[in-house]
Formats: C-alpha cells, sequence, structure tokens
C-alpha cells in the first residue's frame, strides 16, 4: 500500500501551488534574518522537490520531515524537532497549518498556531499556558 502511494506520488507533475499569503509572509520574515524551519509529514525526497520546485527552499534554515520522527502529527515531534534545530525555544515559535491534526500537534508542542484555510490566514489558535 505505502509503496505504490510513494509510486503515484512520484508520477504526480504537479504536487501543489504555493499559498501566496503564507509565502509573502515568508519571505518577510526571511528578509528579517527570522528562523524558519518547514514541518511536514511528506518523506524527505518529495518535501525537498516540492520545496526546490516552488522556490521556497532557499528560504527555510530547517525542513523536518517524516523520516525525521518516529511518532507523526498529532504528535508534537515534527514541531519539537524543528525548534530543537533552530534553537529557538517552542515558546518563540508560531505554526502556520492547513490541517486540524497540524494544529493539534502545535498546541501538543506548546506552540501557538495559525489556521490557513482556502489559502487564507485565517485564524489565531493562541496555545493556552
Amino acid at each position: 500500500m505505502v509503496t505504490s502511494k510513494l509510486r503515484y506520488f512520484d508520477e504526480i507533475k504537479h504536487k501543489g501551488d504555493i499559498i501566496p499569503a503564507t509565502f509573502s509572509l515568508l519571505q518577510q520574515q526571511k528578509a528579517l534574518h527570522k528562523p524558519i524551519a518547514i514541518g511536514t509529514g511528506c518523506y524527505r525526497h518529495h518535501a525537498l522537490e516540492i520545496l526546490s520546485t516552488s522556490g521556497i527552499l532557499p528560504l527555510v534554515d530547517v525542513v523536518v520531515t517524516a523520516n525525521d520522527v518516529q511518532r507523526h502529527k498529532p504528535f508534537p515531534d515534527t514541531f519539537l524537532e524543528a525548534a530543537r534545530l533552530l534553537g529557538v525555544p517552542v515558546s518563540h515559535c508560531v505554526v502556520f497549518e492547513d490541517t486540524e491534526l497540524g494544529c493539534q500537534a502545535a498546541h501538543a508542542a506548546s506552540m501557538d498556531c495559525y489556521l490557513v484555510r482556502d489559502g487564507i490566514i485565517s485564524e489565531f489558535r493562541a496555545f493556552k499556558r
């Protein structure tokens, strides 16, 4: 099952679009020299392909993928690993997520989260400290 899913994903030419609102914010934060990570449930080779093709990869300092953690979203491991690699305390991190599982993972990591729906940063979800 997993092998056929990966093969199918490899065969897809167009693997997604940039979300203008988050891409613009990414560019702004990079210009301010903010440390930036991407935490994704994709396998590393897929993530790097997508991020390279879209022009996002040069804007990030760290990429954490499904290959880098044992427990995936909604567990916090992806975001905790990203913060660790960046050398940033989790209380200083904010996550932009387009799924409920991702928001759950952000809060499990003690991080605030912005929910992105239909390409729009639509809702701020503060972690209750």
